[in-house]
């Protein structure tokens, strides 16, 4: 039934794109987890392959990483990967139109996520944004984006009623965070992606801290070293609305589609209502 919803989800939403969101996945088993998987990876083939293992397993939110300059956040597996697309001499904007495209058909709620170098120096964030709006992404993230180019960014998303993902670091202060935020995504600890995930009292902190400044359903989603089921149900103690796996969906993918598509179900299935398991 929640995969008939998100399957019926139109490019363009209203403002306050945060319940709507969770009202689109919410009835869905699973589909707290957010999937990251970079754009045509390892092929455009194996790429739909994996999108089709993501969402039997119940995912509905997919992060799209887009191929350009590394930022100094990623890990080594998720670097290694979008390097690879790169070096198939592939242009961000025809991966943004074939990997959005190819998750938006299968019913997935897209996420384009890029690093500035990426959206302001290769390609502009207007032809950017443009491309992403046209293939029906629900958000853009870039979260190394400066305060003023994370303003501009939100500019040109709002001509699309397109959500932009603010990017909370896990040390400093705390933005402000817009009521068309589709998420927020915070950042587990301050170390890059596939590094351990340890959920302590600090981290809680600033679960509630984030959660005193969101707007109301705007859900918190934790991501950044979060790979096994039960450190995805340690987030979710934490009160996080949503769960970011990356790391582990990409070095699942490197073993092949069986190894994701367990993988996929093993992580979705932390998450899974108890009425919906034993339904």
């Amino acid at each position: 039934m929640a995969s008939s919803t998100t399957g019926n989800y139109n490019a363009t939403h209203p403002a306050g794109a945060g319940p709507a969101l969770l009202e689109r996945i919410d009835a869905t088993a699973g589909s707290r987890i957010v999937g990251y998987l970079p754009g045509a990876y390892p092929t455009e083939h194996a790429f739909n392959d994996a999108l089709d293992c993501l969402y039997d397993a119940g995912i509905r939110v997919l992060e799209i990483g887009i191929p350009g300059a590394i930022g100094d956040l990623e890990g080594g597996t998720i670097a290694r990967a979008l390097e690879a697309v790169e070096d198939r001499g592939l242009d961000p904007l025809d991966v943004i139109k074939s990997s959005t495209s190819a998750a938006r058909k299968r019913g997935f709620i897209p996420v384009v996520m890029a690093f500035r170098a990426t959206v302001f120096d290769r390609v502009g964030i207007e032809r950017f944004v443009d491309a992403a709006a046209e293939h029906g992404s629900l958000a853009i993230l870039v979260p190394d984006a400066t305060r003023e180019e994370f303003r501009l960014l939100r500019s040109h998303c709002a001509r699309h009623d397109l959500a932009v993902v603010p990017f909370v670091a896990a040390v400093g202060d705390t933005p402000q965070i817009e009521r068309e935020t589709a998420f927020v995504y915070l950042q587990t600890a301050d170390v890059p992606t596939g590094t351990a995930f340890e959920p302590d009292t600090f981290l809680a902190e600033r679960v509630r801290q984030v959660r005193a400044v969101a707007p109301e359903n705007v859900p918190i989603a934790l991501g950044f070293g979060i790979r096994t089921p039960a450190q995805v149900r340690g987030a979710r103690a934490l009160g996080a609305d949503l769960v970011i796996v990356g790391t582990g969906m990409v070095d699942a993918l490197n073993q092949g589609i069986d190894a994701l598509r367990e993988y996929a179900k093993d992580v979705a299935a932390a998450v899974t209502p108890v009425s919906e398991s034993e339904g």
